[in-house]
């Protein structure tokens, strides 16, 4: 059995192509800041897929669309956190200053 290492490195035309998908699907803004994770993030979804690099296995969604493996990239990158009171800042500043203020 052959262990493959897949690519840290990816190229701008793949960071855009995540980018945008996930834009287009999720309304979730990424920019090349965040490649460290779409890195993370996508390594098992192209080893799953047979290819060696990520930049492999985006090169082929780019060069033949798949709506279910387009659809697979999107969820390997969105955090699907449902609580809703994950981020406690905005209910700080509610309680806070905002509450206050108009009480």
């Amino acid at each position: 059995m052959s262990t493959t290492t897949l690519s840290t490195e990816l190229s701008p035309e793949v960071i855009s192509y995540v980018c945008t998908l996930v834009l287009e699907n999720s309304a979730i803004e990424l920019d090349s800041s965040k490649s460290y994770m779409i890195e993370a993030r996508l390594k098992p979804l192209a080893k799953h897929h047979g290819f060696e690099t990520i930049s492999d296995f985006i090169r082929d969604l780019i060069s033949t669309p798949r709506l279910s493996t387009e659809a697979k990239v999107v969820e390997a990158i969105i955090t699907n956190e449902t609580s809703f009171y994950r981020d406690v800042h905005p209910f700080e500043a509610l309680k806070k200053t905002i509450l206050p203020d108009v009480i």
